[in-house]
């Protein structure tokens, strides 16, 4: 009925792709930054998982593990060359030298994809050897790293500067001709366990300055609350009301009582006449 090939690598691949997806989404919403990590972070799991479950499967054909190969390009384009270029760039790093360096990112990174591409079909022996230049998914531990020196509040200025370099030092690096060697179980591992780590830091960081800003709002409060009570005047405006009409109307009943003095003598004097 649809075209494609299905399975449950697909599945995952694809699974990683809407996380990336996500991601910038919530980057374009200005949410904080750490869940668009936390979502890049998702990606960067179903990208290690989906490859060694495309593995365990043996009948795979031609055609469906050529196809595993493509798809896994393309979702790695989106997910580790265009997203963590969306996460820095609503993140506030958005001058013009920055946006002709993502630009550079996610060119290098298209030519890496494209050209692993063509060598897993010209020549795939040569393409199990290991790594020319530096695997796309770095970023993931790139931007982590940066956003953690974010968190730790360093100077604007050379936070400025290191997301530059860094950024560009990246782009360069997927399209650079060295030679890495393909990680195995251990060294996936230790990867994650840093990543973990560094996203401890930002969780912490995070839920450390919720509570110094719940703190200092209480303090506001509680001084506010202070100086209202300092400010109330010792006689309250209804009281003063009260004795003021008291005393009208003290001042109203002793001209009526002077009135009355002056008819009687009024009267007094005319039964003299």
């Amino acid at each position: 009925m649809f075209i494609g090939y299905y399975s449950v690598a697909n599945g995952v691949t694809l699974a990683g792709l809407v996380f990336s997806v996500l991601a910038c989404m919530l980057s374009v919403l200005h949410v904080d930054v750490q869940y668009c990590i936390y979502l890049m972070f998702l990606s960067f799991l179903c990208d290690i998982f989906d490859g060694r479950l495309a593995r365990r499967k043996k009948n795979r054909s031609a055609a469906a593990k050529l196809y595993g190969i493509q798809l896994d390009s393309l979702c790695d384009l989106v997910s580790f060359g265009i997203t963590p270029c969306f996460i820095a760039y609503f993140s506030g790093h958005k001058d013009a030298l920055d946006i002709i360096i993502y630009c550079l990112v996610v060119v290098c990174g298209a030519i890496r994809l494209a050209y692993f591409n063509t060598l897993a079909i010209s020549n795939p022996e040569k393409a199990k050897e290991g790594y020319r230049g530096l695997p796309i998914p770095a970023s993931m531990i790139v931007i982590t790293f940066l956003f953690m020196l974010h968190a730790i509040e360093i100077n604007p200025t050379a936070l400025n500067i290191i997301f530059k370099l860094v950024f560009f030092g990246l782009g360069i690096g997927y399209v650079l001709n060295f030679k890495i060697k393909k990680s195995g179980l251990k060294g996936t591992i230790i990867l994650i366990t840093i990543e973990v780590l560094m996203l401890a830091i930002l969780l912490f960081n995070n839920l450390n300055d919720k509570t110094l800003s719940v703190n200092d709002g209480n303090q506001s409060e509680s001084s506010d609350v202070q100086q209202n009570e300092s400010s109330q005047p010792l006689e309250t405006p209804n009281e003063s009301s009260d004795s003021s009409n008291e005393s009208s109307d003290s001042s109203d009943s002793s001209d009526i009582s002077d009135n009355s003095i002056d008819t009687s003598a009024v009267t007094s004097d005319s039964s003299a006449e």
